[in-house]
């Protein structure tokens, strides 16, 4: 992902060419490194960050990047199906202090 245009640049993934900025971002778990948190910060700093992220599971990079940009960030009930959540979907993500709500 490129932070700068915010635009997904795997030519392998599904998504490439599209944008994440304004986005609800739905996706199982991330893989990568610490420099994934920085990928998040990075996002936000150049205004191409998604709105919110909804994920099966909160692995510490997606938590800790997501609270260092200020980007709600919900893990999903044991046993959800993301694949409920279809691609461009309008999806919107209530998040406040005591609970956070995925709406499809």
């Amino acid at each position: 992902m490129d932070a700068k245009s915010g635009l997904i640049t795997d030519p392998r993934h599904e998504l490439n060419g599209k944008t994440i900025k304004g986005s609800v971002l739905v996706f199982p778990y991330s893989v990568g490194s610490s420099v994934g948190a920085y990928a998040f910060y990075s996002l936000k700093e150049h205004g191409n960050a998604p709105s919110a992220i909804v994920c099966a599971k909160a692995d510490i990079t997606t938590a800790s990047g997501c609270a260092i940009a200020g980007i709600p960030v919900v893990e999903l009930p044991a046993g959800t199906e993301l694949s409920l959540i279809n691609q461009g979907a309008m999806t919107r993500v209530d998040a406040n202090s005591e609970s956070a709500k995925v709406k499809v």
